[in-house]
């Protein structure tokens, strides 16, 4: 795809942000896509709340877009994308954290999937361990305040003295680092075996 001049990105989304606060089927149904394009593929646990995150998602950039906080450092696009893998991350912490803890039940002890699907999974298990491990010492930091902490993006700003809006842009660039070091991974181990 031919790189678009900034210009002509910069007035293509405000004609896009102004059909989408009027609330124009078109324009709504553009950022549906892209909200789909980010859940689909990189959260199937969220399967079942794909829908309410979708409306969070909407929520957060109608609100952002009337009060003016998207400020044209990116394409439209790519914001929303954020705007959805941090309410994704949001999401799956809600669900870690209100979790109730109860006994598995004798039965479940007993595993009775495919040994091969059995293998796969613990392999794949492996290879994100091997992915976080192999992570920055700061991005393994981030994972740990937000996933074993439970802090919010605030709390964890306010721990490194820093906004938590730069606390959500190194969320991100920490999230696609780590696929990018899982995919290596998984690649490698496509070549072994």
């Amino acid at each position: 795809m031919a790189d678009i001049d900034p210009t002509q990105q910069r007035a293509a989304d405000r004609r896009r942000i102004r059909d989408y606060l009027r609330g124009e089927a078109r324009a709504v149904a553009e950022v549906e896509g892209w909200i789909q394009d980010v859940l689909r593929p990189c959260y199937p646990s969220l399967l079942e709340d794909r829908e309410d995150t979708a409306q969070f998602v909407h929520q957060k950039l109608l609100s952002n877009l009337r009060s003016g906080k998207f400020l044209f450092r990116s394409s439209l696009r790519t914001y929303v994308s954020r705007i959805t893998h941090h309410t994704a991350i949001d999401g799956l912490r809600r669900r870690f954290r209100d979790a109730p803890l109860e006994a598995a039940p004798a039965d479940s002890l007993l595993d009775e999937r495919s040994p091969y699907l059995v293998l796969e999974t613990s392999d794949e298990s492996t290879l994100r361990s091997l992915a976080l491990q192999r992570s920055s010492a700061p991005c393994r930091s981030l994972w740990r305040m937000i996933f074993l902490e439970n802090l919010s993006y605030e709390e964890v700003g306010a721990r490194l003295g820093i906004p938590g809006g730069t606390v959500k842009s190194r969320v991100w660039h920490c999230r696609r680092r780590l696929l990018e070091l899982l995919e290596a991974l998984r690649h490698a181990r496509g070549r072994r075996g």
